[in-house]
């Protein structure tokens, strides 16, 4: 059986209270963020850090210094969601 990409759900799956399979998008995220996040156009235009700054009204640079102030070298950071921009190879540098 193919490896399911992002945006197909593989044949034979079923879910119990919601849950996808690993790997796999749920619906509900998949039709509320489309848009945003599987559309390799939007993919292309979103993913610059000044349309982050712009999301968080200039406060992205100041959000991010105070999260790096709370991390120590070698310490392990669980990142259950991510967005556009440069926060996350901010916090594995």
């Amino acid at each position: 059986m193919p490896v399911p990409t992002l945006f197909e759900t593989p044949a034979g799956v079923t879910r119990k209270s919601g849950a996808a399979a690993p790997g796999v998008v749920p619906d509900y995220l998949r039709d509320t963020y489309n848009w945003a996040y599987l559309r390799p156009l939007s993919v292309c235009l979103l993913d610059h850090q000044a349309v982050v700054s712009a999301i968080l009204w200039g406060n992205d640079r100041r959000l991010e210094r105070a999260l790096l102030a709370e991390l120590r070298p070698g310490q392990r950071v669980l990142q259950p969601a991510c967005v556009y921009g440069d926060l996350s190879p901010g916090i594995a540098a």
